[in-house]
């Protein structure tokens, strides 16, 4: 399985995206089972879109990490730590529902959003760094990231 990860072709691709994609469609069907996806009357904060919408566009975020990491294997052949660095964020973006205990403490939510985005952003930079192609898609979960800590600093969190 490793050996079709860091294939530089596009069999690679499709493999790094499909275990993206499916690691987080596999946690969301872990969430939606516990049931942290009814968060009792706790609602989104303003301009935050349904949770339908937001795991939508957490599974095109995941897609675009598993580029970044096609990318920067394809580009530099490098198949070292700086390869494994966009299924390290994607971890830590898998992550998050569990330390903020089912999506139920906003306080670890916002520092667990900042955590991340600071940690995207360091994983963005080192990889820009050898290949901008492959630091480039990560740029929209930096900016998700920093749209939703944004929410929650002017709405409290």
């Amino acid at each position: 399985m490793l050996a079709m990860l860091n294939n530089p072709r596009r069999e690679g691709l499709f493999a790094n995206i499909a275990l993206f994609v499916g690691g987080a469609l596999a946690v969301n069907a872990l969430i939606f089972a516990a049931g942290w996806n009814a968060r009792g009357d706790q609602t989104n904060p303003p301009l935050i879109p349904p949770g339908a919408v937001v795991g939508a566009i957490w599974v095109a975020l995941f897609a675009l990490m598993a580029v970044a990491r096609w990318f920067y294997i394809r580009e530099t052949t490098d198949r070292g730590w700086r390869a494994l660095l966009p299924a390290a964020l994607a971890l830590i973006c898998l992550a998050f529902p569990f330390y903020t205990a089912g999506l139920d403490d906003r306080l670890a939510g916002f520092w667990g959003s900042v955590a991340t985005l600071l940690v995207g952003a360091c994983i963005a930079a080192l990889l820009w760094r050898q290949s901008a192609r492959a630091g480039l898609p990560l740029v929209p979960t930096l900016a998700w990231l920093g749209f939703v800590v944004a929410v929650m600093l002017a709405y409290g969190f």
